[in-house]
């Protein structure tokens, strides 16, 4: 399984309407400022359901159901994941 979505580098896009089920991680945002997502789902998802990772500053989710993460390691698999973990910060 890999990411369901996605984006790197990709500034100003709209994601509206469809559903991610079974990957890894549903959505990854990387270096992808102003971001909305709208009434989308993601569900059964390994690890986190949507992560806005560094540089993506101003995103929005909203009207979206994210449910069932974490599948792979219990504790794990935030639903929305804004930011990075302290040991990545070097990456």
């Amino acid at each position: 399984m890999g990411y369901g979505l996605s984006l790197n580098g990709a500034q100003y896009w709209n994601l509206t309407g469809f559903t991610i089920d079974t990957a890894s991680k549903g959505i990854v945002l990387d270096a992808s400022p102003h971001v909305t997502i709208t009434n989308v789902e993601v569900r059964n998802i390994g690890d986190e359901g949507v992560h806005f990772c560094k540089g993506s500053s101003a995103g929005v989710i909203k009207n979206s159901y994210v449910h069932d993460t974490g599948q792979n390691q219990p504790g794990y698999g935030e639903g929305v994941y804004i930011g990075s973990a302290k040991s990545n910060w070097a990456c």
